[in-house]
């Protein structure tokens, strides 16, 4: 049993698509891939940039309290001080230790810094005293000595270095965000995300940038902890400060509108341009195709391709269309010569054909009877 492989469709509709709308869509495309790069790349300079200022500010407000604040008056209080019912203490010395840290934010208003020193359990600190006590909101501030468990170390990591805390990528930070807020309603899922989140970190993909800001339900923020020494140089406790850092995010979208608005009125004037330069360029292609439709039909008598041949500056244009012009007249005097040609053999055919047809006759019984006749007759005719 044999299969017929079967032809292409000869009648096939196509679609003409010039190269001037190619060439506008080549633009677009390329100019959207232009416009995503800048966007990424303007939007991660200028938040690199804030966070390098965000990250010499922190790290001054570091400095200058492991600097200045009373180490002896921090170690007595730790010593002998009382909390109170509200979780703080009455001590003089919390009221002048929290006085100092309200200064230090009047300096640095994006300042929250707190005092702690270390807790016999690992992975655990005790506060000492937070300046979120004498803000609006004293509820969200660490007690006097109330301890706190360490999920990622750093805070301890700060009694005896300095150090910043390391953030989730953005898309991580995403997957944990969405991760908090179904939680209640999906705690399955949330889990999930929550997993995934760090699976990414831990195996490379997205791993975890040693310095850089965070969100919480408080805004955005940049952590770091240095250590308090004695006199002896020995670390005894240790500064936090969580840097308020929500303008990054202004930046972020700052930047993006700029781009955005920038790319808005790029655009419309460059698609002009491009579609005028196409324009400019894909005109003798258009007269080209045309005269070359004309030699396909075989109107070779108006076929003129050296109009498209320039005086100055010949392009490749012009060196096609003055090969084809020639090509044009050779193809025009082929056939000219080839229908002289056909008229003639047609001439010696038809002639041929006839005395074809006359020896078909004479070679008949019935023309040669008329000839014996007609010798017969001329024969009695010469008698008489």
């Amino acid at each position: 049993m044999s299969v017929k492989k079967m032809k292409p469709e000869e009648n096939k509709v196509k679609v003409k698509f010039s190269i001037r709308w190619k060439v506008l869509l080549g633009f677009g495309v390329l100019f959207l891939l232009v416009y995503v790069i800048a966007l990424n790349l303007f939007t991660t300079l200028s938040v690199n940039a804030a966070d390098k200022q965000v990250k010499n500010d922190l790290t001054q407000t570091l400095e200058g309290i492991a600097e200045t604040v009373d180490v002896e008056m921090l170690l007595d209080l730790v010593d002998n001080g009382e909390p109170n019912e509200a979780g703080f203490s009455d001590d003089e010395r919390f009221v002048t230790l929290l006085d100092y840290l309200v200064q230090v934010q009047a300096v640095e208003p994006d300042a929250w810094p707190y005092l702690y020193i270390a807790s016999e359990k690992e992975n655990e600190i005790k506060f000492v005293v937070d300046v979120w006590a004498a803000s609006d909101d004293p509820g969200s501030a660490g007690g006097f000595l109330e301890p706190y468990q360490s999920n990622s170390g750093w805070i301890v990591a700060g009694l005896s270095e300095q150090v910043y805390r390391a953030v989730d990528r953005r898309f991580v930070e995403n997957l944990k965000n969405r991760a908090d807020d179904i939680e209640d309603e999906k705690p399955d899922l949330a889990t999930a995300y929550t997993n995934f989140g760090s699976w990414l970190t831990d195996i490379g993909l997205f791993p975890q940038k040693e310095f850089g800001t965070y969100g919480d339900e408080f805004g955005r923020w940049a952590s770091g902890y240095m250590p308090i020494l004695d006199d002896s140089g020995i670390p005894v406790a240790a500064v936090g400060v969580d840097f308020q850092a929500d303008y990054l995010n202004e930046v972020r979208n700052a930047v993006r509108a700029q781009v955005r608005n920038a790319f808005l009125w790029a655009m419309p004037v460059l698609a002009v341009i491009v579609f005028l330069v196409t324009t400019f360029f894909t005109r003798p292609l258009e007269r080209f195709s045309a005269e070359a439709e004309k030699v396909a039909e075989g109107d070779y008598k108006v076929v003129d391709f050296s109009k498209l041949i320039k005086g100055r500056f010949p392009d490749e244009i012009d060196m096609l269309a003055s090969v084809f012009d020639e090509m044009a007249q050779k193809i025009r005097k082929r056939e000219m010569t080839l229908r002289r040609q056909v008229a003639k053999l047609r001439i010696e055919i038809d002639q041929t054909k006839k005395l074809s047809e006359v020896n078909e006759i004479v070679e008949t019984d019935f023309f040669k009877d008329l000839q014996q006749r007609a010798s017969d007759l001329r024969s009695k005719r010469t008698k008489k």
